[in-house]
């Protein structure tokens, strides 16, 4: 009572004086409030798309072109329902080949593993050591695939039967896409939703 004993006061404005404080202090919190809001929130972490897109769900077409496949010319868009590894030259990646070769095989879909200008020399041996016997070398002569996703690093096209791939780049080394995998005989509109 002593604390607001001058503000019942007549020259202060008696018990009217009260509102116009309560508001300050509504107000001030209100403002420390936003300025912390603004200080906590940041924007979100969004996967970005690579390479021509026509479908929102972050899937792409493969592009028209052809690929040698055991001595043949193959059309790029007959290696469906399958994983494409594209290697660039020079990729330390061995690992991550043979741990794709042992998930592909375990979700039963087959397996490429891709490789375009300098990395050409070095497929066939890549395919045997890290391939587990299942993967298979595809030589993109032409840079077909090559041009359309430009590789850096280990990049895992993910193939559904419908000709349509999702990109996957920077794999961490103990990434598990079995589970990715075992989708890719449907088409990919209807695995991506």
């Amino acid at each position: 009572m002593r604390l607001f004993r001058p503000l019942r006061r007549r020259e202060f404005g008696g018990q009217a004086a009260i509102l116009p404080l309560i508001a300050t202090c509504v107000a001030l919190s209100m403002l420390a409030a936003a300025m912390l809001s603004v200080v906590a929130i940041s924007p979100a972490s969004a996967p970005t798309l690579t390479g021509p897109s026509r479908f929102s769900a972050g899937l792409t077409s493969l592009p028209a072109g052809t690929v040698r496949l055991d001595g043949r010319t193959e059309p790029v868009r007959s290696l469906a329902s399958s994983a494409l590894a594209l290697v660039p030259a020079g990729c330390n990646c061995g690992q991550d080949l043979s741990r794709l070769a042992s998930q592909a095989t375990a979700a039963h879909v087959g397996l490429y593993f891709v490789g375009a200008g300098a990395a050409i020399s070095q497929l066939a041996g890549l395919t045997a050591r890290f391939g587990g016997g299942t993967a298979e070398a595809v030589y993109d002569t032409d840079g077909v695939l090559a041009a359309a996703y430009h590789p850096v690093g280990l990049t895992v096209l993910l193939v559904y039967s419908d000709a349509t791939a999702e990109i996957r780049r920077n794999l961490p080394h103990d990434f598990q896409l079995t589970p990715a995998l075992r989708v890719l005989t449907g088409p990919g509109e209807h695995a991506a939703r």
